[in-house]
C-alpha cells in the first residue's frame, strides 16, 4: 500500500467533500449530505506529483513592435539622422510560482526536479501566462501525457521532460 502525504490526503478530501453541501443538525447529533453542481464533475487528482504555489511576482521584460507611420519622409532624407523606433520593450510584473513539494513516487521527482525550483515555462508557454488553478489543470491531466518544464535554479535554466504517473497504482516511478 502507498503511502500518501498530508497535503495529498488533504486535496483528496477536499476534492470528495467539493461535490457536497452539509448540513449539521446539532440538535440532533446528525450530519446531513446533498449533491451541490460540482458532484457531477470528474475527479482529477495531481498525476504529476508536483505541487506548486504562488511565490510572488517577477519582471518581464517584452518586446513590442511600434508602427512606424513616418517611414517615407525618414527613408528620403539621407542628410538625417534616424532613430528607429520600430522595436520597443516594456517591462511588466507577473506571478511567479515555485514547486513546494514532490511525491517521492513521482516521475517528476525521479528525473531530478527539486523542492524549490522555479517554474518558468510549461510545455513551451510562459508559466507566467497561466493562473495558478490553470497550472494545476495541466498537472492534474491524464496518465500518460507529457510535461516539458523550463525551471530556475539557483540562476541556472534546466530543462525537464515526463510523462504523468497514476499516483493510485503503482510504488516506483515509470518514466
Amino acid at each position: 500500500m502507498q503511502n500518501y502525504t498530508k497535503t495529498e490526503v488533504e486535496v483528496l478530501v477536499v476534492v470528495f467533500l467539493n461535490g457536497l453541501i452539509f448540513f449539521f443538525d446539532y440538535e440532533n447529533k446528525k450530519i446531513h449530505f446533498r449533491k451541490n453542481s460540482y458532484f457531477n464533475n470528474p475527479f482529477t487528482y495531481n498525476n504529476s506529483g508536483i505541487v506548486i504555489e504562488h511565490n510572488g511576482s517577477m519582471f518581464i521584460r517584452e518586446q513590442i513592435k511600434v508602427t512606424d507611420y513616418d517611414n517615407y519622409s525618414a527613408k528620403n532624407n539621407y542628410n538625417a539622422i534616424q532613430i528607429d523606433y520600430s522595436i520597443n520593450y516594456r517591462t511588466l510584473i507577473k506571478p511567479a510560482y515555485k514547486i513546494v513539494e514532490l511525491r517521492s513516487s513521482s516521475n517528476a521527482k525521479k528525473i531530478g526536479l527539486l523542492v524549490g525550483d522555479i517554474l518558468l515555462k510549461i510545455n513551451g508557454k510562459p508559466a507566467y501566462d497561466y493562473k495558478l488553478p490553470e497550472l494545476n489543470s495541466i498537472l492534474h491531466d491524464e496518465t500518460g501525457k507529457t510535461i516539458r518544464l523550463r525551471i530556475e535554479r539557483n540562476g541556472v535554466e534546466m530543462l525537464f521532460k515526463f510523462k504523468l504517473d497514476d499516483a493510485f497504482k503503482k510504488d516506483e516511478p515509470s518514466n
